[in-house]
């Protein structure tokens, strides 16, 4: 039976592979790696609770297993439970220290659950292990940013600008010259992004306005909001 289960498994069939590893379980309830299978199978079943709680039982009865413990964070991260996906990202951590993925992991959920300072150190540390890396310039960015470590964001927004960037290191560029007191700078930038980027005037709006209440927590001045979209928005027509 167990020959036919892994031929599914391979093969991406894992609702029949999942009907001959719960047979399986009943004789082998202390088999770790049954249990990873059968999570795994749920996992690309997109049923993550499920998933989870057979990770679980693996790691009850197979401590420290690297595989596993990411595999738990993964199913907590899409169960938007970052508290315990951080708590297992960080046993994972302890066994792969020098491991980029898991560092960004680590930063990603510190940076979901608001411990900006905290996951700043994180992607300082991924940068550290993968070298440059603009997927770890982008987080630090917006990280520096919620920190008012506008030194450090400019920094890394300068790395980005130089380096293939996309709207939204525009977009960036152009909050860190508002927040630093030049609204005008902060047009500019938004302009150029758009211009280069050949990102429609409403895709743009759409992420002007979701950074807003961020932008007006770190101090701008809600008189200058309108001012700047209807400067912009001239500049645009020109």
């Amino acid at each position: 039976m167990l020959k036919v289960a892994l031929v599914y498994f391979k093969t991406k069939h894992y609702r029949q592979a999942l009907k001959l590893f719960d047979r399986l379980l009943e004789n082998k309830a202390g088999d770790a790696d049954l249990h990873r299978k059968k999570a795994y199978c749920h996992q690309q079943l997109q049923e993550y609770a499920v998933a989870l709680q057979a990770y679980l039982k693996a790691d009850l009865l197979q401590h420290d297993n690297l595989w596993t413990l990411k595999r738990i964070s993964a199913c907590y991260r899409q169960l938007k439970n970052n508290e315990e996906a951080l708590v297992y990202y960080r046993r994972a951590e302890k066994l792969d220290p020098e491991n980029y993925v898991l560092s960004m992991n680590i930063g990603h959920c510190l940076m979901d659950l608001q411990r900006y300072n905290e996951a700043l150190q994180s992607y300082y540390k991924a940068e550290f292990i993968s070298g440059e890396s603009p997927r770890t310039w982008r987080p630090l960015v917006w990280c520096a940013i919620m920190c008012k470590k506008y030194d450090q964001a400019g920094k890394y927004v300068q790395k980005l600008l130089a380096h293939k960037p996309v709207m939204v290191d525009f977009l960036n560029a152009g909050h860190l010259e508002w927040l630093q007191g030049s609204a005008l700078k902060a047009i500019q930038m938004y302009k150029k992004g758009i211009r280069l980027t050949h990102t429609a005037q409403s895709e743009f709006f759409d992420l002007f306005e979701k950074d807003l209440p961020v932008l007006l927590e770190q101090g701008i001045n809600p008189a200058d909001i309108p001012v700047v979209r209807d400067g912009l928005l001239y500049q645009l027509e020109e």
